[in-house]
This record gives structure tokens, C-alpha cells and sequence, in this order.
């Protein structure tokens, strides 16, 4: 059994009853450029999108998050792939790119989807180890069928295909209800014919409201208003600043 989990928070408070080894996905495909049609060409627009906006390392990349992509490419067929992942839009696109990953090797694996529990759907952060164990027993089966349809869900994001995601979402993939939400939050990233996206807006707003506050505190606001969106502090500085140059 492999277990791909959505970070290195989670993998220092794994339960170390489960069985099985541990991969992490290190990467914020929600934010920066995805284009490419093959793991070398995503992660060269990773390298060339990161490094040049966080200053990330070229080499960093490919040891921390490249060569954990290239692991889960050779999980051997028969072997059953744990996926720990969150319902906020941060965690759903890593994922939709993984299944996408698994779906493009063609490797026969027994699927599974651990997600939080319902009063904490964007956090693992919340449970103890007995809340994450009880979270992996009651794991959702992911079906030949459902990783094929993830992994069309990850090419309608990379092209942001708004019509593509919501059919796939109420159509193959209607077993998995929290995808609408998720789509729903990354559609609202998409500039409208004013310039500007609701998400901006929104951002907009909490800085007005709030405009002797600084971008701690506009970040927790942020964060506990819009949940949805998962970004860490990072992504949502590059996004803080880009709305208060424009305002």
C-alpha cells in the first residue's frame, strides 16, 4: 500500500499504525503556469513559474516535489494507492493532476480517496490520530472509470474549461460532490469582461474594509471567510499585492 498524502503537515502527524509507505505531493498547481502535455513539460513550466516568482530553486523543485511525481510513476501495478487529500481547491487540483499522472501510466492499482471528516473538510490539521484512522477506514473507492474522468478534469483545468469541469463533475465524477464547490471557487478566479475576477473583488474588499490592517491580518480574514480556496500565505500575497497596486 502507498500513500500519497497533501503535505509534509500531514506526513509528520501520520499515523504510524497504517501500513504501507508514505509519498507527498509538494506543489501548488493552483497557482503559476500548468501548461505541458507530459510530466517533463509540466515540471518545466513549474521550474521556470516558480523560480521566477518565489525564487524556488530549479534543483530544490526537482529533488523535493519532480522526484516524488517520478516515485508514483513506478508504484507497480496490484498495489493499492491511498490519496489523502482535502476538499479546498489548493488540495483538488494537486490531485487531479496525480490521478491524471496515474490515469497517463496505465497501471492497474486499487484506488482510494481519504478526505477529512465533515466538520473539517479542508483540514486534516484539525484530527488526531484516531480521527485520521477512522478517516482512512471510511476511504471513497476510485474506479478505473473515476481516475480517467479526474484525469480530463486536470486537462479542463489547465485550459480552464469552466463547461468541461462542471459536466465532468455532475456527470462521471457525481460520486464526489465536493468537486462543484472546488470548481465553482476556481471559476470564480477568472477575470470577467471588467478586469477584474469575484475572487479579486472579494480580496478588494477585505482590504477596505479593513485598510489599517496589514497583510497578516488580511490573510486570516481571508482564510477563515474563503476556506474554499485553501491558498497558503504565499499564493495569497502574490494575489494581496496585485489587488492593492490595481485599487
Amino acid at each position: 500500500m502507498v500513500h500519497i498524502l497533501n503535505g509534509d503537515a500531514l506526513l509528520s502527524r501520520f499515523p504510524s499504525s497504517l501500513e504501507g509507505r508514505t509519498l507527498v505531493a509538494r506543489e501548488c498547481l493552483v497557482d503559476g503556469d500548468v501548461t505541458g502535455n507530459t510530466l517533463a513539460q509540466i515540471s518545466q513550466s513549474r521550474e521556470e513559474f516558480l523560480l521566477d516568482v518565489y525564487g524556488v530553486p530549479i534543483d530544490e523543485y526537482r529533488e523535493q516535489s519532480l522526484a516524488e511525481f517520478k516515485r508514483m510513476l513506478t508504484i507497480p501495478s496490484g498495489e493499492e494507492i491511498v490519496l489523502w487529500f482535502e476538499d479546498d481547491l489548493f488540495c483538488q487540483v494537486n490531485l487531479w493532476f496525480i490521478l491524471w499522472l496515474l490515469d497517463d501510466a496505465r497501471r492497474d492499482h486499487a484506488l482510494h480517496l481519504v478526505r477529512p471528516s465533515q466538520d473539517s473538510p479542508y483540514s486534516f490539521a484539525q484530527l488526531d490520530e484516531a480521527g485520521l484512522i477512522a478517516c482512512f477506514e471510511a476511504r471513497q473507492a476510485i474506479t478505473p472509470a473515476h481516475r480517467s474522468a479526474f484525469a480530463s478534469l486536470w486537462k479542463a483545468y489547465q485550459y480552464e474549461d469552466r463547461i468541461a469541469m462542471h459536466r465532468l463533475a455532475t456527470g462521471p465524477l457525481r460520486d464526489f460532490p465536493f468537486l462543484v464547490p472546488a470548481i465553482d471557487a476556481e471559476v470564480t478566479r477568472y477575470r470577467d469582461e471588467s478586469g477584474w475576477s469575484p475572487m479579486e473583488r472579494s480580496v478588494a474588499e477585505i482590504i477596505q474594509s479593513a485598510s489599517d490592517g496589514d497583510f497578516p491580518a488580511h490573510f486570516a480574514t481571508f482564510s477563515s471567510s474563503f476556506p474554499i480556496y485553501g491558498l497558503g500565505d504565499l499564493q495569497f500575497k502574490r494575489v494581496w499585492e496585485e489587488v492593492r497596486e490595481r485599487m
